[in-house]
């Protein structure tokens, strides 16, 4: 199977996904040759789609690999540093590795790369020009693209490029964060797939400074993930059935 073959599968692959959800749409071109990037998911918060429903959008690179077997819940994927450097002056990226057996056979990988997660690679790349780093499997559900789109949005718009470079360092009045989930229900889940960022806050200047990103392994009490609950935000949108 040449290159050109397995990118036009891991395009479809992605495609379909998209299509799981109403209130996704997308301009991914196949054998796209733009530096960095291959297209974008674009976010809606109406399934009509029309222009004053847009939530955001969100840039994406998709890359396809042939294998013999799928790698599970995880795969290694090596990112270049001139990359990283271009996402992170362009407010990241989410980052698709598609596995390919056959045209009926692939499996998503994802790497979500907010400026946080990228200012922290590269800081630890120092001089080398790539770096391994591990993709998580895409979630089964039928919106689990879409959720992990609305979440880098949310968190894109609050990691502006001064932000992430300006203010470490200072005194914060208080710590937060956010998830966005589909069901409040799901929140404890949707923490355990997709982590959250913390964000110290400044009263004075009205700013919440993206510090770093957490990722939950595990909850270990129900009390511990209901005081969690009172000092975090949980924007909750409940679009169609």
């Amino acid at each position: 199977m040449n290159t050109k073959k397995i990118e036009e599968i891991a395009v479809a692959a992605i495609k379909r996904e998209i299509y799981r959800s109403d209130f996704l749409s997308d301009e991914i071109p196949v054998n796209d040759k733009t530096p960095s990037w291959d297209g974008e998911i674009w976010v809606y918060d109406s399934d009509n789609q029309k222009k004053k429903d847009l939530y955001g959008k969100v840039p994406v690179q998709v890359k396809g690999t042939k294998v013999q077997s799928f790698s599970g819940n995880e795969t290694n994927y090596s990112l270049k540093k001139v990359d990283l450097e271009n996402y992170y002056k362009n407010g990241g990226v989410i980052f698709l590795i598609v596995e390919v057996i056959d045209v009926d056979h692939t499996e998503i990988y994802y790497l979500s790369l907010l400026p946080i997660d990228i200012k922290e690679i590269l800081e630890e790349m120092n001089k080398q020009k790539t770096i391994t780093k591990g993709f998580k499997i895409l979630p089964k559900a039928n919106r689990a693209l879409e959720f992990i789109c609305r979440n880098f949005i949310h968190h894109n718009r609050k990691q502006g490029f001064s932000l992430v470079d300006n203010f470490k360092g200072n005194t914060f009045d208080g710590f937060g964060g956010a998830i966005i989930s589909n069901d409040i229900n799901n929140v404890k889940n949707d923490l355990l797939e997709y982590g959250t960022y913390l964000y110290g806050r400044i009263e004075k200047y009205n700013l919440e400074i993206p510090l770093y990103k957490i990722n939950i392994d595990h909850i270990l009490e129900d009390a511990v993930f209901n005081h969690f609950r009172k000092i975090t935000r949980h924007l909750k949108f409940n679009y169609g059935t």
